[in-house]
């Protein structure tokens, strides 16, 4: 019974951990059709920065900020520069460029961040304040695990009333709907997607900064492994809203808690490869947003 409620615990917290991941990159996928390639990467830059900060200044909330702010600034960025123009040109006739540019940048965005950690990997302390809470036997809970609970909920309620009830989250349900529309109709797209990228990095250095809290360290494949576990929650809860990615999230988390605790952990990833995979082939094409699907 104590290994069950430890594993269960365990997959909970890494749930709402990936359903962070994904929220980010269902937001652009929802709203753009876009599969953005670079979050994963743009919020461990964005998690890097942020321990800069924590050395500068040595409080760890302040180095939670600095990560929520540079993702954030990334994201927009990129949009603004690269993915915004790319979009223009790609219906102009120019549909060869692909994921070629959200791929760039995400590999420009991780040599940067071997300049920055040439080790690739490093060590780092809680950035949040809070102690271990003893649940149950001997089982503790440190403090990161309990942000990451709070922040997996609070962030999914506030995003989805604002979707519903703020002037912006109309806007990107209008731009999702139809965003040729939605432009005829006179609503500010760019805008519109601006705030989204926005938005979406901003819970993406949230993210990063709450997994290098809870597991003590940060490391460069951070990037391409929150991409991914992102991508796969998102898929598993249909390329939905903020809801999909919760329960996306939730079902990663938890198959990969039980498996790990009940068999060996180095099963871990063929558990996500393997959802990823059944998916892709059960699922009705119409969970996963037809043809407005792009990799961008």
């Amino acid at each position: 019974m104590e290994l069950f409620l430890t594993v269960s615990v365990t997959g909970l917290t890494l749930g709402l951990l990936y359903a962070l991941f994904a929220t980010g990159l269902s937001l652009v996928l929802r709203t753009s059709g876009d599969l953005n390639l670079a979050h994963g990467d743009s919020l461990m830059l964005g998690t890097y920065v942020g321990l800069g900060t924590l050395s500068l200044s040595g409080f760890g909330p302040l180095a939670v900020l600095g990560a929520i702010t540079v993702s954030a600034l990334i994201g927009v960025i990129a949009y603004l520069a690269i993915y915004s123009p790319v979009t223009t040109h790609r219906r102009a006739g120019l549909a060869g460029l692909g994921f070629l540019p959200a791929l760039g940048v995400a590999l420009v965005i991780r040599n940067v961040a071997t300049e920055i950690d040439p080790d690739g990997s490093q060590g780092v302390p809680p950035l949040l304040p809070g102690g271990r809470a003893n649940l149950f036997a001997d089982y503790r809970l440190p403090a990161a695990g309990w942000w990451i609970l709070a922040a997996g909920m609070i962030i999914a309620v506030v995003l989805t009333l604002s979707l519903r009830r703020t002037t912006t989250g109309r806007r990107m349900r209008a731009v999702a709907d139809d965003p040729v529309l939605a432009r005829l109709a006179g609503l500010p797209v760019t805008r519109t997607l601006t705030a989204v990228y926005a938005v979406a990095g901003a819970i993406g250095g949230l993210a990063g900064a709450l997994f290098a809290s809870f597991f003590g360290q940060v490391f460069v494949a951070l990037g391409w492994q929150a991409t991914l576990k992102g991508f796969v929650a998102a898929v598993l809860g249909g390329l939905g809203w903020v809801r999909a990615a919760v329960v996306g999230g939730l079902v990663l988390g938890l198959s990969e808690s039980f498996v790990s605790g009940y068999l060996s952990t180095r099963f871990k990833d063929v558990v996500t490869f393997f959802l990823l995979i059944a998916v892709l082939l059960l699922v009705p094409r119409r969970l996963l947003l037809g043809n407005r699907l792009r990799l961008v």
